[in-house]
């Protein structure tokens, strides 16, 4: 940013702030993430141009010059390295072996091989001289005979690399219409900080649900707006149905069987909690009570505390399972908040 924008970068990043850069529209949250630039509109005078990722689409102008599509004034965009700032702060452990392996070669000792290693010979050599009493007569002397010659071998060895499945369960029923900033907020920090600090280590996975769930592409998930009823059940069904390798409704191209036990597994569902009622409580949990053996974390983020389905997950005692409750405020530091709270 700063080589981008040079010394105009420190006089206009507390204004940018203060306005709350990440105050952009929920369509354009998937261009972010896949390091598109995305312009937004800032109320200050005479503001440079910022571009988030590669610039493909041009800067936008001060007037009718080459805007680039999203527009022909002012604007600047999401403040990436802030967001990165953050993410430092909670990244995800990787405790299994991996599933992805990488081969390296190891170099062993033995009387057959590609290369002779002399000073394992010279060992095997003097060895034989003090078991024969060779060694009392003539004190150390060069004698290699052909059962002292010792070669490098070369054995290849499959390393497992860390590796990991990153799950976000989004709520898209009709009464997040008045929490959706927020969500889409904070999915989008675990989205960003995800690629840039592990690629493609980390696979990302997307649900959303309303009464009922399905696995989307990224771009759909950054894309879909609120409507329709509630169901935890059934989004909790699907993550399981991942892990286990059953059926389950996708609109990918195939659905995924998640290796959980040769890799970590983590899961975050954004809420308000507001859910059906006993039943589909009820099923959510039993659900969740066959995910938790399988993952590394489960994490819980409800928005607003209208709900008591946070205090039902809090009252479940399981040291994978993180329960947090934030205010709907879509500030940028409220989002760092609750980000940061869901990995402490």
């Amino acid at each position: 940013m700063t080589s981008e924008i040079g010394d105009a970068g420190e006089k206009y990043r507390d204004k940018i702030r203060d306005e709350d850069d990440l105050d952009v529209s929920w369509q354009d949250l998937y261009d972010i993430v896949n390091g598109k630039p995305v312009y937004r509109s800032v109320p200050v005078k005479s503001n440079p141009n910022i571009t988030f990722g590669s610039d493909t689409y041009g800067n936008g102008g001060s007037g009718s010059g080459n805007g680039g599509g999203r527009g022909d004034s002012g604007w600047t965009v999401l403040d990436r390295s802030d967001i990165l700032g953050v993410e430092k702060n909670w990244g995800i452990k990787f405790t299994k072996r991996g599933k992805k392996e990488k081969v390296t070669l190891e170099f062993l000792v033995g009387k057959r091989g590609y290369q002779e290693n002399q000073d394992e010979t010279l060992k095997a050599m003097l060895e034989r001289q003090i078991a024969t009493g060779e060694y009392d007569k003539k004190g150390f002397h060069i004698d290699v005979q052909e059962d002292d010659v010792r070669y490098n071998t070369v054995e290849e060895k499959a390393n497992p690399e860390e590796s990991a499945h990153f799950i976000i369960v989004r709520d898209v029923s009709g009464s997040m219409s008045t929490t959706e900033e927020l969500s889409y907020k904070a999915a989008l920090y675990i989205a960003i900080g995800l690629q840039e600090m592990y690629k493609d280590k980390v696979t990302r996975v997307y649900v959303r649900h309303e009464d009922s769930a399905e696995e989307v592409s990224e771009e759909d998930f950054f894309k879909t707006g609120p409507g329709g009823g509630t169901a935890f059940g059934p989004a909790y069904r699907t993550v399981l149905a991942m892990l286990e390798g059953t059926e389950y409704t996708t609109k990918l191209n195939y659905p995924r069987k998640i290796d959980h036990e040769a890799e970590d597994v983590y899961v975050l569902h954004i809420s308000d909690g507001g859910n059906w009622g006993e039943q589909d409580t009820s099923e959510a949990v039993d659900a969740l009570g066959k995910i938790l053996p399988k993952v590394t974390r489960f994490m819980y983020m409800q928005i607003g505390n209208e709900s008591n389905f946070a205090n039902t997950m809090r009252g479940i005692t399981n040291e994978k399972l993180k329960v947090i409750t934030t205010d709907n405020e879509p500030s940028i530091e409220n989002v760092k908040k609750a980000v940061t709270a869901l990995f402490n």
